[in-house]
């Protein structure tokens, strides 16, 4: 995972699934200051707006898995 910081106020997180950049959704809703990320996201194909497991370290070392679109 990573961070892009958009307009000096929004982190939007970035992951990488087998060498394509994803945006997180829910981050660029935020961003652009949409209301609802599910509604900016019906238009995209269905492989485009999946959900994905990603699995991410905490800082205390404990892995977690958690769905994101």
């Amino acid at each position: 995972i990573s961070n892009f910081t958009f307009h000096n106020d929004y982190n939007v997180r970035i992951i990488d699934i087998n060498g394509e950049l994803w945006f997180v959704a829910a981050d660029v809703a935020n961003a652009l200051d949409y209301p609802s990320a599910p509604q900016m996201t019906r238009n995209l194909d269905d492989d485009e707006a999946a959900m994905h497991n990603l699995h991410i370290r905490s800082e205390n070392g404990v892995e977690q898995s958690r769905p994101m679109t």
